[in-house]
């Protein structure tokens, strides 16, 4: 039976991703050889681990994820007034600094601007309440944060998360928001609740 002509009179390689590279050896995990993806070439043949590990197939958002989780987001640790120690049902001022993060990385042959603003920060009192605001607050006398003790008590540890919106844009053009957030836990500080005793003065 004949065997059909090559078309060009030369060895044709296979295709792969838009471009003609050499057909691959058999791929087998942990095969260094296997050629790395490229935006718009992901190799069938490579292995589920070296696509991963080369981005393929990880929507940009998805990409821009793990950078940030790799770099880490910025923590506060909230700041009490009075500090260290408060009184029974005194309006207790809880504030921070406004964290600010900004990043320049190359992913895949792209520039990657990242900003992260602050969406949303949850104050944990230490007592069992939560105060979910959109300001970081302010020290006495702008004060805007607040919350009463109602009880005695000795080292509760208030705490801070911040939530953040993450912004991107690849190769200078326009910003794309990320629909998931990202959460940070802040250290906690350390308070105590007294409950002060009347006087009678004449």
């Amino acid at each position: 039976m004949r065997s059909a002509p090559r078309r060009w009179g030369v060895r044709t390689p296979k295709k792969s991703g838009g471009h003609c590279t050499p057909e691959p050896p058999a791929p087998s995990r942990g095969n260094s050889s296997t050629p790395s993806a490229t935006p718009g070439n992901h190799h069938r043949h490579q292995p589920t681990a070296a696509r991963q590990r080369h981005g393929g197939r990880r929507s940009p958002q998805q990409l821009v994820l793990r950078e940030v989780r790799t770099i880490g987001l910025p923590t506060r640790r909230i700041q009490v007034q009075p500090a260290d120690t408060t009184l029974v049902n005194l309006e207790t001022i809880f504030y921070t600094t406004e964290p600010a993060f900004n990043h320049t990385t190359r992913l895949l042959g792209y520039d990657i601007d990242i900003i992260a603003h602050p969406a949303r920060y949850t104050w944990h009192t230490g007592d069992g309440e939560t105060l979910t605001t959109t300001t970081p607050g302010a020290p006495y006398p702008q004060g805007s944060i607040v919350h009463r003790y109602h009880h005695r008590a000795t080292n509760l540890h208030p705490r801070l998360h911040i939530t953040y919106q993450i912004r991107f844009r690849v190769n200078d053009r326009n910003w794309q928001t990320i629909d998931q957030t990202l959460t940070t836990q802040g250290p906690p500080t350390t308070l105590t609740i007294k409950e002060a005793t009347p006087l009678l003065t004449s």
